[in-house]
C-alpha cells in the first residue's frame, strides 16, 4: 500500500508547504494572516490598556481621513496593476535563481512586520533576537557544525549572500593579523607579555607549542583560527584590549600595517567562478581586486586543484599571506561544488610547511542541500517518512563527500532566501568557532546593551529588519532541516534538473536545423550516443514516479548532469546538414533565444514570455577546459567565449503534470523562432487584414508559405497607420468592398523576425490590396507608413513534428474593442483560417484578459463542411469532435433553422484564463475568412 502512495505523499507535503504556482493556498494564507494580525492588534491594545486610543471613530468619519484612505486605495490599485508586470517565480516555467515562497515563511514574515523589531540590539527586539540566533544555530547544525563543541558555533542573519560573504572575509582578515597586533602591544605593555607567556599557541609547523612573543612575523601571520581565538580570549582587560586595538589592521589601514610589519600584500584565493561579492569584498576591505587570485576551473566548472596547489606553493615561497581560500558550494552560474575535501587536505599539507589560511565555503545556493543527507525527523509519523523521494538521494557520491567536509570550513554562507524558499532578504553567515565573531566587534554606546544576546555589534550591517528571520525560523520548524523536509523539496528539484539535463541532450532531432548541448560535459568515458539511447529507453515518456522507482535510471541520473540544480546549455544552428562553425553567429543566436525569455519593466505583455532562464558567458579565462569541450560538441571553431542560457530548477512541481516535457517543447519552439533571424533570406511578406480598423489600427494575420523557409511562420500583428489620411482612405475603400479580403504587403524585402522586432520603433512602408497581389492586381493604397502596435503571436512552424490528433486549436487575440481567432498552423496546413467579429458571452474587456491564449473547439451545435487532403468536400453530420486535426474546417457563417430563419452559428470554446484555469464560453461567428496557402 505504501509503495502506491509514496508519490502522492510527497506531493501532499509540498502542497502544504508552499503558496503554490497559482497561489492555491490563498485561503490558508488569508486565515493564518488574519489570525496573526489579530494577535498583533491584541498585543497593542492590551499593552498598557489604560492608554487612550489615538485613531478614534470620530477621526475615521472625518473628510480628511476618508480622503487619504481613498488615496491609499487608489495607489494600491495602481501598485497592484504595476506588480502584474512581474514574473511568477512560483511557476514551473521559471528558470531563474528564485522560486516560490514557503507558506510558513510568508506568514512568519508578515506576522513579525507588525511588531517592527530591529535586531541591532536585543533591547530593540527582545523577542526576535533569540529567534535570529536560533536560526543561526539550526543552520550551523544542518551544515555539520557541532553545537555541543566549545567554543560553540554561531550564526546570524544578514540581508543577502553578498553581505554574508563580505563579513566572512572581514572576520578572516581581522583574525589573521591579530597576533601581529598583539606582538606590537606586548612591546608597549609588559603586562600583556606576561599574559601571553602563559598562553602557548600552536606553531604553524605543528611540531611544538610556542610563545607568540618568540615567533617571527611570518609565523605569527600563519597561526590557525582556534589558536588565535584562544589567544584573544585570554585578554580580558579593557585596557589591554584597547591597546591591541590600536595596532590592528582595521585601525591602522593596510599601508601603515604592512610597512610596520614588513609584510607583502595579502591575498584572497578563489575559483574563477566565484561570486562577484569576492571582488566587492576586496574593494571594500582595501585589499584591491588585484589581490584576488582567481584559479581557473576544470571540465566540471570546479576549482582546478593542481592550479591551486601551484598558487599555494608560490605564496609559500614568496611569503605572501593568504587571508582565506573561498570554496564554491553551488557556484553562481553552474551550481558547481568545489572539491572541499581536497582543499582541506591542501591546507593541512601547507600548514606543516608554515603556511596557513582559513577556508570560507560559499554555500549561499547549495547549503540547504545538506538537509538531503540528514536523517532527523524522529518526531514525524512513519507515514510522513515513507516517501520514495526521501529514500534515495540523487546527490552524486562526489557531492555527498564534499558536504561531509563542510564542517571543516571556518565560515559558511547559506541563504534561506534561495534554496530555503523563505522571503527576502535572508542570508546567514555561520562561524565554526563562534568566538570568531568578536574580531568584527565595534562597540558603541548605543549598540552595547550589556547583553551577550545582542548581534548588532558583531555584524557588518547596523539596523536590520527581523521579519525575515522569523519567516526562516517558522519554515525550519514546520518543514524541517532533514531529508523528510527540505530534503524532500530539493530531491524533487534535483530530479527535475537531472531530467532536464536529459532533455537538453536530446532536444534536437536528427532532421532539425539546430543542435543543443548542456555545458556540463558527460563523465569521462561515457559516449554521447549510448547516453541518448539510455535516455530514450529509461527517461523519455516516463513519469517522475516511474523514473524514481527504476534503480537503473536513478543510478544513471546520479552520474550525469549538474552537481545541484543549475543546467547551462548552448544552442547552435545548421544550414542544411552543415553545422555553423562561427562563434559570433552562435552567440548571436543564443542572445536572441535569451531575449525571447526575458522580462523587462518595459515589456507591456510579460504574460507572453513563455519561459524564463538565466544568462551567462563562458569565457576562456574562467572555464578553459569546459569551453573547449563545448565548442567541440557544437562544431565551433575559433576563439572567443560562448553565450549560454542557464535553466535553474527551483520548482519541485516541475516533475509533475508533464511539466518537463512542456518546458522542453516550449523552449524548442523558441529556438525555431530565433534561428530565422540568423539564417532567413530577406523576402517580401504579406498579411491578411482581419476585421475592421479601429483607432487607425488593424489586426493582420501573416500569410504563410510552407514551401519557402523565410515564410514558414505564423504571425499576428496589430498594424498602426501613422498618417490619418491613409487610415481614412483604407476605411472608405474597405467599406465599399466589405466582402473582399485585404492583403497588406511590405514594400521591401525583409527578414520577418528582424522586421517585427524593430517595427515597434522603426516605421516601414506597406501597400494594401484587395485579394492576392499580382501583376494584374494593383494596390488600392501604396506607400503607407505603419508601425507595429502589438505582436500577439510569432512562431516558426515546426516542419519536423506531425500534429497530434485531437480537437482543433485556434489562437485567440484582440483588444478591448474586438476579438479574433486564427487557426494554428502546422506542417500539414493548407489554408489560413481566420474568424473575426465574433461575440463572446463575456465582454470584449473580459476577453482581453485572455488575449494570446490557445483555445480549442470542444462542442458544436451546427454542421460543418470539411474536406480531407486530396479528397472532395463531404458533408460531415457527426455530432462529436468534427474538427479532427487532419480535416480542414470550413466554418459557415449562417445556419438555417427548420422554420427557414437564419441563426448565427455557435461554438463553445475552451480557453485558459489569466489565472491559469480553464474556462468555456459560447462564440457567435459573424465572419469567417479562408485563404488557400
Amino acid at each position: 500500500m505504501a509503495n502506491n502512495t509514496t508519490g502522492v505523499q510527497g506531493k501532499e507535503s509540498l502542497g502544504s508547504w508552499f503558496l503554490g504556482p497559482k497561489l492555491e493556498n490563498l485561503d490558508i494564507l488569508q486565515k493564518l494572516c488574519e489570525s496573526a494580525f489579530s494577535e498583533a492588534a491584541n498585543f497593542r491594545q492590551c499593552r498598557h490598556a489604560e492608554d487612550l486610543e489615538c485613531i478614534t471613530s470620530e477621526t475615521k468619519r472625518s473628510e480628511t481621513y476618508s480622503y487619504y484612505i481613498e488615496q491609499l486605495q487608489k495607489e494600491l490599485a495602481v501598485v497592484c496593476k504595476d506588480l502584474k508586470k512581474s514574473h511568477n517565480f512560483a511557476s514551473t516555467r521559471n528558470g531563474l535563481p528564485q522560486g516560490d515562497r514557503t507558506l510558513p515563511g510568508v506568514v512568519g514574515y508578515l506576522a513579525a512586520l507588525l511588531y517592527t523589531p530591529n535586531n541591532i540590539i536585543s533591547s530593540h527586539s527582545p523577542a526576535v533576537t533569540p529567534m535570529e540566533i536560533e536560526v543561526g544555530e539550526q543552520l550551523c547544525e544542518m551544515l555539520g557544525y557541532d553545537l555541543k563543541s566549545t567554543p560553540k558555533p554561531w550564526g546570524h542573519v544578514t540581508s543577502c549572500g553578498s553581505i554574508s560573504n563580505i563579513e566572512a572575509f572581514w572576520a578572516a582578515q581581522n583574525l589573521k593579523f591579530y597576533p601581529l597586533a598583539v606582538q606590537k602591544a606586548m612591546k608597549e605593555c609588559p603586562e600583556i607579555a606576561d599574559i601571553m607567556f602563559e598562553t602557548k599557541v600552536n606553531f604553524p609547523e605543528k611540531t611544538s607549542h610556542q610563545n607568540i612573543q618568540d615567533m617571527s612575523t611570518w609565523n605569527a601571520a600563519n597561526l590557525d583560527v582556534d589558536s588565535i581565538v584562544n589567544m584573544a580570549s585570554s585578554i580580558r582587560s579593557d585596557k589591554y584590549i584597547k591597546l591591541i586595538e590600536k595596532h590592528k589592521v582595521s585601525y591602522l589601514g593596510w599601508n601603515r600595517f604592512l610597512k610596520t610589519h614588513g609584510l607583502n600584500e595579502p591575498v584572497i584565493i578563489g575559483s574563477a567562478a566565484c561570486h562577484y561579492s569576492l571582488p566587492k569584498a576586496a574593494s571594500l576591505l582595501g585589499l584591491g581586486r588585484d589581490n584576488i587570485l582567481r584559479i581557473k576551473t576544470d571540465r566540471n566548472a570546479r576549482i582546478d586543484m593542481q592550479e591551486l596547489d601551484k598558487v599555494l606553493h608560490d605564496c609559500l615561497q614568496r611569503q605572501i599571506p593568504i587571508i582565506t581560500v573561498m570554496a564554491n558550494h553551488g557556484s553562481t552560474e553552474f551550481g558547481a561544488i568545489d572539491p572541499l575535501e581536497e582543499i582541506v587536505n591542501l591546507r593541512n599539507k601547507y600548514m606543516e610547511k608554515g603556511l596557513y589560511f582559513s577556508i570560507h565555503a560559499d554555500a549561499a545556493f547549495g547549503g540547504y542541500f545538506a538537509s538531503m543527507l540528514r536523517e532527523d525527523g524522529e518526531n514525524l509519523p512513519n507515514k510522513l517518512r515513507s516517501d520514495d523521494y526521501c529514500a534515495h538521494s540523487l546527490l552524486s557520491e562526489y557531492a555527498k563527500k564534499q558536504y561531509s567536509f563542510l564542517k571543516q570550513a571556518d565560515t559558511i554562507t547559506v541563504d534561506p532566501q534561495k534554496c530555503g524558499f523563505t522571503p527576502l532578504p535572508t542570508s546567514v553567515i555561520c562561524y565554526r568557532n563562534g568566538l570568531m565573531k568578536h574580531f568584527n566587534m565595534l562597540k558603541t554606546s548605543y549598540t552595547d546593551s550589556g547583553n551577550d544576546e545582542s548581534t548588532g555589534m558583531f555584524t557588518l550591517e547596523g539596523s536590520r529588519q527581523s521579519a525575515a528571520a522569523v519567516g526562516a525560523l517558522m519554515t525550519h520548524k514546520v518543514i524541517g532541516l532533514h531529508k523528510y523536509g527540505y530534503g524532500r523539496i530539493l530531491e524533487h528539484c534535483l530530479l527535475g534538473a537531472k531530467i532536464m539535463f536529459c532533455k537538453w541532450l536530446t532536444l534536437a532531432k536528427e532532421d532539425d536545423n539546430f543542435v543543443c548541448f548542456p555545458v556540463k560535459p558527460l563523465p569521462t568515458g561515457i559516449a554521447l550516443e549510448s547516453v541518448k539511447l539510455f535516455i530514450k529507453k529509461y527517461i523519455e515518456g516516463k513519469s517522475a514516479e516511474k523514473i524514481r522507482k527504476n534503480k537503473t535510471a536513478m543510478e544513471f541520473l546520479k552520474q550525469i548532469g549538474p552537481d545541484l540544480v543549475k543546467n547551462p546549455f548552448v544552442v547552435n544552428f545548421k544550414t542544411g546538414n552543415t553545422i555553423n562553425d562561427d562563434v559570433g553567429l552562435c552567440n548571436k543566436l543564443n542572445s536572441e533565444i535569451f531575449h525571447r525569455m526575458t522580462f523587462t519593466n518595459k515589456t507591456e505583455h510579460n504574460n507572453r514570455v513563455p519561459l524564463t532562464v538565466f544568462h551567462t558567458v563562458i569565457d576562456k579565462d574562467s572555464y578553459p577546459v569546459m569551453l573547449d569541450i563545448l565548442k567541440e560538441n557544437l562544431g565551433l571553431k575559433g576563439s572567443g567565449g560562448l553565450e549560454a542560457s542557464i535553466h535553474i530548477v527551483l520548482s519541485p512541481w516541475l516533475v509533475y503534470n508533464n511539466n518537463t516535457d512542456m518546458f522542453a517543447s516550449t523552449f524548442r519552439q523558441i529556438v525555431l523562432d530565433s534561428i530565422g533571424k540568423i539564417t532567413d533570406e530577406p523576402v517580401l511578406h504579406s498579411f491578411m487584414a482581419v476585421g475592421n480598423m479601429t483607432g487607425n489600427t488593424v489586426f493582420c494575420d501573416y500569410i504563410t508559405n510552407l514551401q519557402i523557409p523565410s515564410h514558414q511562420y505564423q504571425a499576428i500583428v496589430k498594424m498602426k497607420f501613422l498618417e490619418e489620411s491613409d487610415a481614412e482612405e483604407y476605411m472608405q475603400r474597405k467599406e465599399k468592398c466589405a466582402e473582399s479580403k485585404v492583403i497588406i504587403q511590405i514594400e521591401s524585402p525583409e527578414v520577418l523576425g528582424k522586421l517585427l522586432d524593430n517595427s515597434k520603433d522603426v516605421p516601414f512602408m506597406v501597400s494594401c490590396y484587395f485579394d492576392v497581389p499580382s501583376a494584374q492586381n494593383r494596390p488600392f493604397l501604396s506607400n503607407v507608413l505603419v508601425l507595429v502596435d502589438d505582436i500577439p503571436l510569432y512562431k516558426h512552424v515546426d516542419m519536423t513534428v506531425e500534429p497530434s490528433n485531437g480537437r482543433q486549436e485556434y489562437f485567440l487575440y484582440g483588444d478591448e474593442s474586438r476579438t479574433q481567432m486564427s487557426r494554428k498552423t502546422s506542417k500539414i496546413s493548407d489554408c489560413l483560417q481566420l474568424v473575426s467579429k465574433h461575440e463572446l458571452i463575456a465582454s470584449h474587456a473580459q476577453v482581453s484578459k485572455v488575449i494570446g491564449s490557445a483555445i480549442k473547439l470542444i462542442s458544436l451545435n451546427f454542421c460543418l463542411s470539411g474536406c480531407r487532403f486530396g479528397t472532395k468536400a463531404k458533408q460531415d453530420t457527426s455530432t462529436s469532435d468534427r474538427t479532427r486535426d487532419r480535416c480542414i474546417v470550413l466554418l459557415s457563417d449562417k445556419t438555417k433553422q427548420k422554420n427557414g430563419s437564419v441563426k448565427k452559428p455557435e461554438h463553445i470554446i475552451q480557453y485558459q484564463k489569466i489565472d491559469g484555469t480553464l474556462d468555456t464560453s459560447t462564440v457567435h461567428l459573424n465572419q469567417n475568412i479562408r485563404l488557400q496557402i
